[in-house]
């Protein structure tokens, strides 16, 4: 009973991938439409207008797609944009916006974006290594000019399995019918190119040093030689993850990874403080439980396979589904994150490189006593965005936190 003590927090719900085989691809598209558009319905309910993040990805249009059918009056849809072609999706989202007459909005994000880095940092409240938290900041001003909630696609990707390097997973997933000169020559591979070949009985470690922008080695140079007996090669409960892994596929493997770290500890945490710090409320009909329980059936097959090119595609059950909404050739095309140009931003006469210099080797930085200034020197010519965009944003955090104890 209740004695008002606190109790240890326990587990209630994990997600068990278990694909059903006896099923026809229709009665999977059928069902997979009518548990989607249940899901968007229900997230509808409230007393506060809606509008919806409208990236042009295949997750975001879906849920456009449903909430246009679902609510009398337009949708209102929110998109960012970047003066870069190759970042932008904007024409794709207005495709959307113009195939369902939803009242659009775009913003366009530049390098002076930026300033408001002490203002993530200071909301973030821990150095947060994910550089699309800014494009979410933007993203969730601008929807909160018109309305107080919306719905996003997060989660579409780890439940449908729709992130680029999942097919590499299914290519060297080791099933009874590899070739017995494959299996040898494996070990080889892993020696020249570790990151791409990882070892078949791999734990933790491995797999993050597979997903991570930065690996472990890298770190290692990064800190300052009496620190480096404090770095840990992954986070606590990683490893008890990777166990309950080891059953599934290949595909199942990886979904299962992402849907329990990736998804509540990046991409969730970044639109959850992105969005409360503009009041906005953010609802997310991908990660309902009844979607994510019923995409575990999935068979992988189902949701990835080679195309024509012979290269790997993933959520095509979705996409099968979505084409009764888009054309082809707007559903099965590369997929784009939801990134920021930093490559171009930091390069070299890039609009912010004297910004960083400054910020991570610059008189004041707060980096000094923790790293070795060589190894940063080396990030900046390399323009390695990942480890920058972290550096520039711990840089911040330390500043803000200059003589408090984090005991």
């Amino acid at each position: 009973g209740f004695n008002g003590k606190l109790h240890p927090c326990r587990r209630y719900w994990r997600v068990d991938f278990c694909p059903a085989e006896n099923r026809d691809k229709k009665s999977w598209m059928e069902e997979l439409d009518s548990i989607l558009r249940e899901s968007v319905r229900s997230h509808l309910v409230s007393d506060v207008p809606f509008g919806a993040f409208l990236s042009g990805g295949v997750d975001s249009s879906a849920i456009v797609a449903y909430m246009a059918e679902i609510l009398k009056e337009p949708v209102r849809t929110f998109s960012i944009g970047f003066e870069e072609q190759d970042f932008s999706e904007i024409g794709q989202a207005e495709l959307v916006a113009k195939r369902w007459k939803t009242r659009h909005y775009t913003r366009i994000v530049r390098p002076d974006a930026l300033r408001i880095l002490p203002e993530l940092v200071k909301h973030y409240g821990e150095p947060f290594g994910d550089s699309s938290s800014l494009p979410t900041y933007y993203v969730c001003q601008l929807g909160r000019e018109q309305v107080p909630m919306v719905l996003s696609g997060d989660g579409g990707d780890e439940a449908f399995a729709g992130y680029d390097n999942y097919g590499f997973w299914m290519e060297w997933s080791f099933k009874n019918h590899t070739p017995k000169w494959k299996e040898m020559l494996y070990p080889v591979a892993h020696l020249l190119r570790p990151k791409r070949y990882p070892l078949r009985f791999f734990g933790a470690r491995t797999w993050l040093n597979f997903i991570s922008p930065i690996p472990l080695s890298l770190r290692y140079e990064l800190w300052r030689e009496e620190y480096r007996s404090f770095l840990m090669p992954y986070p606590d409960g990683f490893e008890t993850e990777f166990s309950n892994s080891r059953r599934y596929g290949a595909i199942n493997k990886v979904q299962y990874m992402d849907l329990n770290t990736y998804l509540p500890y990046d991409i969730l945490t970044k639109v959850d403080v992105a969005s409360m710090m503009h009041g906005l409320e953010v609802r997310t009909p991908l990660v309902d439980v009844r979607v994510v329980e019923f995409a575990a059936t999935i068979p992988e097959s189902l949701n990835m396979s080679k195309d024509e090119n012979g290269q790997w595609e993933g959520k095509l059950l979705l996409k099968k589904v979505m084409e009764r909404y888009y054309p082809r050739d707007f559903l099965h095309r590369p997929k784009k994150g939801f990134g920021i140009p930093l490559q171009k931003w930091f390069a070299p006469g890039g609009l912010l490189r004297e910004k960083l210099r400054e910020r991570l080797r610059g008189i004041g930085s707060t980096l000094d006593e923790l790293f070795n200034p060589a190894v940063i020197d080396r990030l900046i010519a390399d323009v390695n965005v990942y480890a920058l965009w972290m550096l520039l944003f711990l840089e911040e955090w330390l500043r803000q936190n200059k003589g408090k104890s984090f005991k």
